[in-house]
């Protein structure tokens, strides 16, 4: 990967975090797959739109 492009091999651990995140919906998995200890570390490589947050909150059963 060339730098000029943009992608760095950190640039794609971060693509690599967020679209397993988003195809699976565990981060719990995705700290696996990275071999994080801590989930925290994890949280810095995953990005969460507020349209998938809200997509997941429409989805909650709705108490009166």
């Amino acid at each position: 990967m060339s730098s000029a492009s943009g992608a760095t091999p950190h640039s794609l651990r971060h693509w690599y975090a967020t679209t397993a995140l988003r195809g699976c919906g565990n981060v719990r998995i995705v700290q696996e797959l990275l071999r994080h200890k801590s989930l925290s570390s994890t949280q810095i490589y995953t990005q969460v739109s507020e349209v998938e947050a809200a997509s997941v909150a429409d989805r909650l059963p709705h108490v009166a």
